[in-house]
């Protein structure tokens, strides 16, 4: 039961930041998506007790601002989007409330990643591959037999409900091109989402959260290529005058990043190396992992977790199959 708890938060981030993109640019929402590191950082401060360096609260901080710059982003773009006859400013808090609904998401979806590093790292210790199948069930379950009804119920512009699913099913029977795009987006989440928990597992939730931001770069790029490269304008997003807030943002967020895992140190906040030094084991998870195996002196493992150490220990299972007897071998003697 505690696995399944996961695809509740995923399922309930999903449909609020759904509703979110359906306000706001694509660019922006998933600039946006990356203030999940703050929420994490502190959930995992105060929440998993795993207490964060200086230099990481700076990287934090700089993302946060980061985040807020590409919210306003998103109401410069839409003043400048509206015509002349429109002057209630409409548009613009259409544009906030889609910033607003999409940092609810964030919200939700950073206890997911924190509630994800605990039962893998804590008591439970649950191997990533049967969080993921257990979250994928789950998810489906409560997808096909809650979620899908209670929308058929409501009513909308979707022949009289908010969501029909015989209308669905029966456009996806019928064109092949929706029924491949379905199935390779329901591929490309799963992969998503596994290559996702096993960051969470072997690094660490604000990790996960940090390298989701490196996502709406691309995204962003790819939107203006084909705005100005292969539509003429009909498709893709236009540069307006947000998208100057959105670019300070973009670089913002990547500066942050830099200053969070240490490759820049800002004067007089003592760096910390997280990809070269023995400080990448901010996770407990990633202590317990055999594939790490750097041993610097005999630190035990204390009851925080947060031992920067770990001792040699060979192990025969398969690292991802591993269950709660494994932790054994890993208590101090």
């Amino acid at each position: 039961m505690l696995l399944a708890i996961p695809s509740v938060f995923d399922l309930i981030a999903t449909c609020l930041m759904v509703f979110g993109l359906l306000h706001i640019n694509a660019s922006v929402w998933m600039l946006l998506r990356g203030g999940g590191i703050v929420f994490v950082a502190l959930m995992k401060h105060y929440a998993l007790k795993d207490r964060l360096k200086p230099s990481m609260w700076a990287g934090v901080s700089i993302i946060g601002v980061a985040v807020v710059l590409v919210g306003m982003s998103s109401g410069v773009g839409a003043k400048a989007d509206e015509s002349v006859e429109e002057d209630d400013g409409s548009a613009v808090m259409e544009a906030v409330f889609g910033v607003l609904i999409t940092l609810a998401g964030t919200f939700v979806q950073s206890v997911q990643y924190t509630y994800e590093e605990k039962v893998m790292s804590g008591d439970v210790s649950a191997p990533p591959w049967l969080l993921i199948g257990m979250e994928g069930l789950t998810g489906t379950l409560l997808s096909t037999f809650v979620l899908y009804p209670i929308c058929w119920a409501i009513p909308g512009s979707d022949h009289g409900s908010f969501e029909d699913p015989v209308n669905t099913f029966t456009k996806l029977s019928n064109s092949p091109p929706a029924l491949f795009f379905a199935v390779t987006f329901g591929v490309l989440v799963f992969v998503l989402n596994s290559f996702s928990v096993l960051v969470t597992y072997m690094m660490s939730s604000v990790w996960h959260a940090i390298l989701d931001n490196f996502r709406p770069i691309t995204i962003w790029i790819v939107e203006l290529m084909i705005f100005y490269c292969f539509t003429g304008g009909e498709y893709g997003e236009a540069w307006t005058d947000g998208s100057w807030l959105q670019l300070g943002g973009m670089v913002i967020l990547l500066f942050g990043t830099a200053v969070y895992n240490g490759s820049i140190q800002l004067p007089g906040i003592p760096a910390d190396d997280l990809i070269s030094k023995s400080s990448l084991m901010a996770s407990p998870a990633l202590s317990r992992s055999p594939l790490i195996t750097l041993n610097r002196g005999p630190t035990p493992l204390d009851t925080g977790g947060a031992s920067p150490y770990v001792t040699r220990v060979k192990l025969d299972a398969n690292p991802m199959l591993r269950g709660s007897d494994l932790e054994k071998p890993f208590l101090p003697k």
